[in-house]
């Protein structure tokens, strides 16, 4: 949880704590297209950033609309995981 707690804080310090769609919208497809990108020139280093950086501001976008990342995320866990049993659930 710590984390979290640590991301949260960062998003608070750089980006505030108002919640805006658009400008949520635009950061998460920033860095798809730059996960992208990197996975067309093969540089998997450049692919885990990006991928990293999408948790990093979905936490802090998740926070934003006032609910509890860390609370989210189990619960959305605990979903995909009871997929396991059913592979076309997958």
């Amino acid at each position: 949880m710590q984390i979290i707690n640590r991301i949260v804080e960062l998003n608070e310090e750089s980006y505030g704590t108002d919640f805006h769609a658009g400008k949520a919208y635009v950061k998460l497809l920033e860095e798809l297209q730059e996960f992208w990108e990197a996975k067309n020139y093969g540089d998997e280093d450049k692919m885990s950033d990006s991928l990293a950086d999408l948790i990093v501001i979905a936490v802090g976008e998740i926070r934003k609309m006032g609910f509890n990342p860390y609370v989210i995320l189990d619960e959305v866990l605990k979903e995909v995981e009871s997929r396991k049993q059913d592979p076309r659930q997958a």
